[in-house]
């Protein structure tokens, strides 16, 4: 059983600078944007960011294919907005970690709203230590958007590796590097964009590096879908509107909105270059035999 309580993080380490860039505004703001943090996934002529989170949401869950029999892991689950929305979708039991306490403590109070506090269940923590999960316990692992932060990424795959039973299924929603950035501004766009979204150089990698690094932890069947054209237009776009901009100002204050401004139009930029690219990656942990049913 993973501990209810505060964890406190070392003042250098990544959890501690994921904690202050995600708190600001947090109770405040905590129905803004229904409590999600994720880009979206923008079809058509949407302009409601709820529709769009939701929908990334469900593309992730293309791919686990859940069930009311599964038992998910959820790695950065922010205030627990996805995983109300896949229990419900689904019925699966699910367990969240998520470094920021303030998404924790807002996360607890809507699964109790929810009335489902039995199968939802958020845990203040951090993806690289996974230790107070039970090896093999979950036949699901998923990560939206948190893996870049990560220090490393391939750190946590290793404990999603190990708390997976065998032939669970881990599902990211994840960055990588499509192409060298070969001219000054490619490099200049890149390089701010991995420093102002708190990105170890560990974890700058291209497709190559990235299915080398699930294969090094034992992942196999490793797919890769390259999805960007229908996150970052429609992520850029909402986060540029007036509705969005005011939001941010009045929650999270004027320095945090021109810092975060900056850290998207870097991070637009990269994939508008064509550098990087967001995607959707599945993989999933060996059976221990050929005849283990």
């Amino acid at each position: 059983m993973a501990s209810e309580e505060r964890r406190h993080w070392a003042a250098n380490s990544f959890e501690a600078a994921v904690e202050r860039f995600y708190e600001a505004g947090i109770g405040a703001d905590e129905d803004w944007h229904g409590g999600y943090r994720n880009f979206g996934w923008w079809e058509g002529d949407n302009r409601d960011y709820l529709r769009a989170a939701d929908a990334l949401v469900g593309q992730v869950n293309r791919l686990l294919c859940l069930s009311s029999t599964s038992r998910l892991l959820d790695v950065a689950c922010g205030g627990a907005t996805q995983d109300i929305y896949l229990h419900r979708l689904t019925g699966a039991e699910i367990d969240g970690v998520d470094a920021t306490w303030a998404q924790v403590k807002e996360g607890r109070k809507r699964i109790a709203a929810a009335g489902i506090v039995d199968k939802v269940r958020l845990h203040h923590g951090t993806a690289t230590d996974l230790s107070a999960f039970a090896p093999e316990s979950f036949s699901h692992v998923t990560c939206i958007e948190g893996g870049p932060h990560f220090d490393t990424r391939e750190l946590f795959l290793q404990q999603a590796f190990s708390r997976l039973r065998s032939g669970g299924i881990i599902v990211l929603a994840d960055l990588l590097v499509l192409s060298p950035a070969r001219l000054p501004w490619e490099r200049f766009a890149l390089k701010r964009a991995q420093r102002m979204w708190n990105v170890p150089d560990a974890n700058v990698l291209d497709r190559d590096g990235f299915r080398a690094s699930l294969e090094r932890v034992g992942f196999t069947q490793i797919t890769m879908e390259e999805v960007g054209r229908h996150i970052m237009p429609g992520y850029y776009r909402d986060q540029c509107s007036a509705e969005t901009v005011d939001a941010q100002r009045r929650f999270k204050g004027r320095m945090w909105r021109l810092r975060h401004a900056f850290a998207n139009f870097f991070l637009f930029k990269s994939w508008q270059l064509g550098v990087i690219e967001y995607v959707l990656v599945r993989a999933v942990k060996p059976r221990a035999s050929a005849t283990e049913p």
